[in-house]
């Protein structure tokens, strides 16, 4: 399993305000890609939810906005 956190330096200001996003220093959200490649996430915004993805490139190209600056750090890199 490979576990990540995301951060996003730069979202629209009005998510702040929304409680959508966190402030750029704190994790927006954590996740998990387990060894079949099922990618499960946990937001840590304001408005606590949980997904399941089929793959992490799924919940990449939904959350990924590299317009918002996202980083992924990845916990477990081997």
């Amino acid at each position: 399993m490979k576990r990540f956190e995301v951060y996003r330096p730069n979202p629209p200001p009005e998510y702040f305000d929304k409680g959508c996003a966190n402030q750029a220093e704190a994790i927006q959200c954590e996740g998990i890609i387990f060894d079949d490649g099922t990618c499960a996430v946990r937001w840590l915004t304001l408005y606590k939810s949980f997904e399941l993805w089929q793959t992490y490139d799924d919940f990449y190209k939904v959350h990924g906005h590299p317009e918002y600056g996202t980083i992924i750090k990845w916990i477990d890199t081997e």
